[in-house]
């Protein structure tokens, strides 16, 4: 089971405030994104990168760098690759296998590559992009939306964040990353569309507010009657050697399949 199946949420920093990325670190979020991309202004953006050097971090953390094609990506990337604290790199605007190619031309191997899709184009080729094996799918849904024309709702998510579910199962990745709540604090809707993205087979969050945290890890985590039950499930299929009926439900080979997940998440 890879590491990332364990990981539910990622928490965003903006790199230009460097003391706000201890009190990121502080929360529950599983990973902060150090943020060298949107969460900077223009006029921030070599400060910032600078910045990161000076950083003594004892945790590993996430870097998004700014897309391939900017004149910032190369120096982002060549600024960051030899931080000992960063354990991946958020790779935005991703669109192609090619995107995924370059930047591991350029990075040692102890380093992960994210997968940040967030175009029509790039769920489009979301095979190939998967093909190319970076360490996790994620989805930026406000772009996609921007991309498409289209406002925030369930329906128009669904298509999208199914394609990154079937791409990352059919080439063995871990669950995808569904983008992040569009409201910061009303813990009512954040729940209500993280159980929309988890029912749909997303396995993480993106986060953009420290509140946000607790309700992804709570949606996007194993609860321990879940893991009662996929415990008592498995126990009992050690009786039988094909389908049987546990508390009422059929259980088979899928069901089984389904319990050693929750085990082993």
């Amino acid at each position: 089971m890879s590491e990332a199946c364990h990981v539910h949420s990622y928490l965003f920093v903006p790199a230009s405030t460097p003391d706000r990325i201890p009190k990121a670190l502080a929360t529950d979020a599983h990973r902060v994104i150090i943020d060298l991309e949107d969460g900077v202004g223009v006029d921030d953006k070599e400060s910032a990168r600078n910045g990161l050097a000076q950083l003594d971090l004892s945790q590993p953390v996430v870097v998004r760098v700014n897309a391939i094609g900017t004149s910032l990506f190369e120096a982002d990337v060549e600024a960051i690759c030899n931080l000992p604290w960063v354990e991946s790199i958020l790779l935005p605007k991703v669109e192609s296998a090619l995107h995924v190619e370059r930047l591991r031309s350029l990075i040692p191997s102890r380093i992960a590559i994210l997968a940040l899709v967030e175009s029509a184009l790039g769920i489009v080729r979301l095979d190939e992009i998967a093909a190319a094996r970076p360490a996790r799918l994620i989805f930026g849904s406000a772009d996609y939306l921007a991309d498409i024309g289209a406002a925030f709702g369930t329906e128009v998510l669904s298509y999208p964040r199914t394609r990154l579910v079937i791409a990352s199962r059919a080439f063995s990745l871990p669950s995808p990353v569904d983008g992040p709540a569009i409201v910061m604090k009303d813990v009512d809707a954040i729940r209500a569309d993280s159980h929309d993205a988890r029912a749909l087979g997303m396995g993480a969050k993106l986060c953009i507010h420290p509140a946000q945290v607790p309700v992804v890890n709570d949606v996007f985590g194993v609860s321990d009657e879940q893991r009662d039950w996929a415990a008592a499930v498995l126990a009992e299929a050690q009786n039988h050697s094909g389908a049987f009926s546990f508390e009422g439900d059929m259980i088979d080979e899928p069901i089984l399949k389904r319990a050693r997940l929750i085990l082993a998440t």
